[in-house]
């Protein structure tokens, strides 16, 4: 499984330092913003394009896994990719195995060709 090497808190903290100038000269406190002038906050549909993005450039069948299912997909993933139940409920902040296996344990299709690129 891929970890990503970047402090989420520093990265976050980073993005605020530089979207402050938007945020004080729009008197704007949503946390995404645009990143095109006039770098306004941006409606949930941009936010949904920027999360389907993310999950088919991952790999992930954006037919079956839409952008509100990120947290099913991650999960899901994460179970096939073998990483300790535990860890899985843990990361994603679900209290019981039942509630896993009941809404976020879903079936993940392989993606032959991207594996087989990938590896």
């Amino acid at each position: 499984m891929f970890h990503c090497p970047l402090d989420r808190t520093l990265v976050l903290k980073e993005y605020l330092t530089r979207a402050k100038f938007a945020r004080e000269t729009r008197s704007c406190s949503q946390l995404l913003l645009s990143y095109v002038k006039p770098y306004g906050p941006v409606s949930r549909d941009t936010i949904s394009r920027w999360v389907k993005f993310v999950l088919q450039s991952s790999g992930i069948d954006v037919n079956i896994f839409k952008p509100h299912s990120t947290r099913s997909a991650s999960t899901s993933k994460s179970k096939l990719s073998d990483v300790p139940l535990a860890d899985i409920l843990d990361k994603a902040g679900l209290k019981s195995k039942s509630t896993f296996a009941r809404f976020y344990d879903k079936k993940i299709v392989e993606d032959t060709f991207a594996n087989n690129i990938l590896q």
